[in-house]
């Protein structure tokens, strides 16, 4: 199921706003005070129109859509122009080709719907599918930092909100996805196991429960039905756009699509009538789907139901009203609704057009609401709504169905609280092995290496469902626990980039005075690496990470007062890893490194044993090797030293006064003490030496280390001509491992 986790902010800035940021104005008054904050940071900013956007030149830094957080007066009603409007403007900066960047660095997509705090104020979740909108982006535009933000107002005055948006933005880097509660936490999104279910049999469904059902004739829905009718026998009323068109004679020997355009246009030439093949195939289509309802009806009845079908635009409120009506005079008040009525458009948000967005959106969303009103007066007790794994984890081509489901999934939890004694639920499907899940689909997903839900399997978590007397509002069903996070190819697709930056720069970070050489001030590479480390996608705060192939190409420069922008990029590999890199902004790759989240460094251990020397010894700053000031003196003294490796105390960033604000990943430090007690071994043996590379950077406590004294062993691997190896061990006050860097490469200095 979705659920949130606490996560501090990187401490990066986002993407585009070194440009100029373009705010799309959400009437409460968000909008301004954010341009304010961010000009107060230096930011050229301008406040927009949505529908602006199309008509401004391409390259606008970053832009941020705020329509979501609008206040209409009836948010059920007027979901679809929101969202729409929203799905317009990401039209407007849709990249024009694979080597476009769009019309932005980055685009942000702001909504307030709850996220894990209080729930949101009745009506927000009608205007919850912006972030679900971000997710699909996020896939379709590699080249582009896009960000969903789920921002809790709270009754916050406009200016409070604003100033947790800009914080977002100025620390939040390129995380695709955060939720910011009104008392200022920040989570992450992810999916956990659901809790058990009771077995079906302890049902608390009312006897002869009475369920209106869309979209419930055809498709995946007609097995789940069948189940509940197995189990439950209940009164079906099941809604439709098909009619039950009547079959002439012979025509029900045609089994397929193709058989049956086959006896159309066979009838066509006997009656010398003349049509086209669309029309001959758009009847074929009609009676086909007629079969499919005639045989769920009998399925249904064989199984214990008693069904009615009515076909009708379930948009149709009055409509609805008036077959609802006849079916209460025969059943009874409803007891259950079952929402399963849905339609694909799948299309590139560049091609999408607002005819497919008002079909796809108001199919799920405005029959939605028309069903909740016409049953206003009835004793729900079950409402289960057909939701999709799109709307958790984006799709690309289905940003409309996404956003429409997200909808569903955000109502059903307003839902749940206004209606604490029913059951409700909304179910994101994953693929099924069936329905809209076309042979050529399936043969993408087994590509991709997406299991399939099979029809049976599928149709039994829909019965538990209706029978559970708990259990979350939201779920998400599929075959494979660890698929949420693969389905669709968010995480996977070989070239995502997600970018942001780092304002760095003596005048901005003073410490960086203390590491300059030949009088230019140098980032220092365990300051490199702690920025690709906070840049890590899908990285668990708190967890041990590796870092690997750590490769200093250029070194990075800070000339001038600044302040200097730097770029952190992370791009998806072909194995599931990510290619990091950090430089000046369009000159990226001056130090890389490759991450892997999914796979945490081996239990710690010690396999260098430490090396008590006879006599300790101040190290000799200001003299080569050790170039540092007094804010990278971080050696505090060497215990011993000879050929074969150095041993010594050291600082970490808490030690040296470094600014602590909670959000390091590595002690930055003492990664660098690691490396000049590398470069002091290196003097002995091979003469002045620069550290170009690492092999691979453990860490296995993850943060700024404890204020006491730490041990840093570094002991040798090899010696060349031009090039000496080393490893290193950091060990806290009490021994345990705290990070390890193997593979130290050093490299001689020309003469």
């Amino acid at each position: 199921m979705p659920a949130w986790r606490a996560a501090t902010a990187p401490g990066l800035v986002l993407s585009g706003l070194q440009e100029c940021v373009r705010i799309t104005d959400d009437g409460s008054g968000v909008a301004p005070a954010l341009a304010e904050v961010l000009r107060g940071h230096g930011m050229r900013v301008d406040v927009v129109g949505a529908d602006e956007l199309g008509r401004e030149p391409r390259g606008q830094g970053c832009v941020v859509l705020l329509d979501a957080l609008s206040d209409p007066r009836h948010p059920a009603q007027d979901s679809a122009e929101v969202h729409g409007r929203l799905l317009r403007a990401l039209t407007a900066l849709a990249p024009r080709d694979e080597t476009d960047a769009g019309g932005a660095r980055s685009v942000v997509l702001v909504q307030d719907s709850g996220g894990p705090g209080p729930a949101a104020p009745p009506g927000r979740a009608w205007l919850g599918g912006a972030v679900a909108l971000a997710r699909t982006a996020h896939q379709e535009w590699p080249r582009i930092t896009v960000k969903g933000i789920d921002c809790a107002r709270g009754g916050r005055p406009a200016a409070d909100v604003a100033g947790a948006l800009a914080t977002e933005l100025l620390t939040g880097g390129g995380e695709p996805e955060v939720a910011l509660t009104a008392d200022g936490r920040r989570h992450h999104p992810h999916t956990e196991p659901a809790p058990p279910l009771e077995p079906v049999e302890t049902s608390r469904t009312a006897p002869d429960p009475f369920f209106v059902v869309t979209g419930g004739a055809r498709g995946i829905t007609a097995p789940c039905l069948v189940e509940l009718a197995r189990l439950r026998r209940p009164r079906l009323l099941l809604l439709g756009r098909s009619a039950l068109v009547p079959e002439r004679p012979g025509q029900a020997a045609e089994k397929d699509d193709a058989a049956l355009i086959r006896s159309l246009l066979a009838e066509d030439r006997e009656a010398g009538a003349v049509r086209t093949f669309a029309e001959v195939r758009a009847e074929a289509g009609r009676l086909l789907a007629a079969r499919e309802i005639r045989h769920t009806l009998t399925q249904l009845e064989n199984a214990g139901a008693q069904v009615r079908y009515a076909s009708v635009d379930v948009r149709d409120e009055k409509a609805v009203r008036a077959r609802l009506e006849e079916a209460r005079d025969l059943w009874g008040p409803v007891t259950g609704l079952v929402h399963a009525a849905g339609v694909v458009a799948d299309k590139m948000v560049a091609d999408k057009t607002p005819e497919q967005f008002e079909r796809v959106f108001s199919t799920k969303v405005e029959s939605l609401r028309v069903l909740l009103d016409a049953t206003a007066d009835d004793p729900l007790d079950t409402i289960c709504l057909f939701s999709s794994i799109s709307a958790t984890v984006g799709n690309p081509g289905q940003s409309d169905y996404a956003m429409a489901n997200a909808v569903l999934d955000h109502v059903a939890g307003e839902l749940a609280r206004e209606r604490p004694a029913a059951r409700v639920v909304s179910i994101a499907w994953g693929a099924w092995h069936g329905g809209m899940v076309t042979p050529p689909l399936r043969e993408h997903f087994a590509r991709q290496g997406v299991a399939l839900l099979p029809v049976a399997e599928g149709a039994r978590a829909f019965a538990a469902e209706l029978a559970a007397t708990s259990g979350p509002s939201r779920i998400v069903v599929v075959p494979d626990p660890g698929q949420p996070g693969q389905w669709g190819g968010a995480s996977d697709r070989t070239g995502t980039q997600i970018q942001a930056l780092v304002r760095a720069g003596a005048q901005r970070r003073p410490l960086l005075r203390d590491h300059a050489i030949g009088g230019r001030v140098v980032a220092p590479l365990a300051l490199a690496t702690e920025w690709m480390a906070r840049a890590v996608p899908g990285r668990v705060a708190g967890a041990p990470f590796a870092l690997h192939d750590i490769h200093v190409r250029r070194p990075i420069t800070l000339g001038g007062p600044g302040p200097h922008w730097l770029t952190v990029e992370a791009v998806r590999q072909e194995d599931r890893a990510w290619h990091m890199c950090v430089g000046p902004v369009d000159d990226r790759a001056h130090i890389t490194a490759l991450a892997v989240p999914d796979r945490p460094p081996a239990a710690p251990r010690q396999d260098r044993p430490a090396r008590p020397g006879p006599s300790a010894a101040a190290p000799r700053y200001g003299v080569p090797p050790l170039f540092h000031g007094p804010d990278f003196h971080v050696i505090e003294e060497i215990l011993d030293r000879d050929d074969g490796g150095v041993h010594a105390t050291v600082r970490g960033l808490r030690a040296m006064g470094w600014s602590d604000d909670g959000r390091w990943v590595t002690d930055p430090a003492l990664f660098d003490a690691a490396l000049q007690l590398s470069l002091l071994w290196a003097q002995g043996v091979l003469g002045p030496t620069l550290p170009m590379r690492v092999e691979r950077c453990e860490i296995h406590r993850p943060g700024a280390a404890p204020a006491g004294p730490l041990t840093c062993s570094v002991t040798a691997r090899s010696c060349g001509a031009l090039s000496a190896d080393c490893d290193a061990l950091l060990l806290d006050t009490g021994g345990g491992v705290r990070a390890a860097l193997t593979g130290i490469r050093l490299i001689a200095l020309p003469g």
